[in-house]
């Protein structure tokens, strides 16, 4: 039971912290792009590419966080310590 707990914390992590680089980099860029609205355009490009990819970036985070669970390679998920 502790390990499905932990794959779905992991789970959740993984994904949140994919969504939020995945986003910095897109708002980076086009705040590079836009110099005058960098804020804004930063902003909007961010929030589109993570709601294109949502998608993408739960299946990533969903074998990430499984694999890692069943190999024990992510804090928390050892059987014995």
């Amino acid at each position: 039971m502790k390990k499905v707990v932990f794959g779905a914390v992991w789970f959740l992590v993984l994904f949140l912290g994919i969504s939020m680089v995945v986003g910095a980099v897109a708002g980076a860029i086009a705040g590079a792009n836009d110099p005058a609205n960098a804020s804004q355009a930063g902003f909007v490009a961010g929030q589109a590419i993570v709601a294109n990819s949502r998608l993408y970036i739960a299946i990533v985070a969903l074998v990430v966080a499984v694999v890692g669970t069943i190999k024990e390679k992510l804090p928390g998920t050892k059987t014995h310590a």
